[in-house]
């Protein structure tokens, strides 16, 4: 009889793994270290993950966004770069919500196929800034990378969800009412 597996162990290893991968990153985190934050045996995670990658993919799994999409469907129904538009701030917000998995993607994923999430998403507000702006590139990059950092902060100092989006939207103000 195939084993059955639990939600509640399934739970437990991605928190411990969330933890362990944000606090240390992606390379240093050991299975044997989740293993133990989970209270279970370093085999049993084998069960539910395959490898630390499919757990890795998994933690990150609530904050992986095609952004490029994200951005263009914001242009549509906001044309304007000034300000964020609704999906923009529905993929922000799920960044503050999964705290641990988003600082994990975006500082703690070097040697994997994340590793450059960071200066993706940067590149793509840059792009996005780019198409709706007649200033200097490498401008719109210093207000993109600012940008992302300033996203980053607020997902390390979350003081709760009104809280977030109204830092975002003080964040988005300050950033881009000027850019366009």
């Amino acid at each position: 009889m195939a084993q059955i597996l639990k939600e509640s162990i399934r739970a437990s290893i991605l928190a411990s793994a969330s933890a362990e991968f944000a606090r240390d990153g992606y390379q240093s985190a050991s299975m044997r270290s989740i293993a133990r934050g989970a209270g279970i045996s370093p085999g049993l995670i084998y069960t539910y993950y395959e490898s630390k990658e499919a757990l890795l993919d998994a933690v990150l799994a609530p904050v992986l966004f095609d952004w490029e999409a994200v951005l263009a469907e914001g242009d549509s129904a906001h044309p304007q770069a000034n300000s964020l538009s609704q999906a923009e701030l529905d993929c922000l917000c799920r960044l503050i919500e999964h705290p641990l998995a988003s600082v994990t993607l975006m500082e703690g994923c070097a040697g994997t196929k994340y590793a450059h999430a960071k200066e993706s998403l940067t590149a793509a507000i840059e792009a996005h800034l780019l198409r709706h702006s007649r200033r200097d590139a490498l401008f719109v990059h210093i207000v993109a990378s600012g940008f992302v950092d300033g996203v980053i902060q607020i997902i390390r100092h979350n003081q709760g969800r009104e809280w977030a989006v109204d830092m975002l939207r003080q964040l988005s103000d300050m950033y881009f009412q000027g850019i366009g």
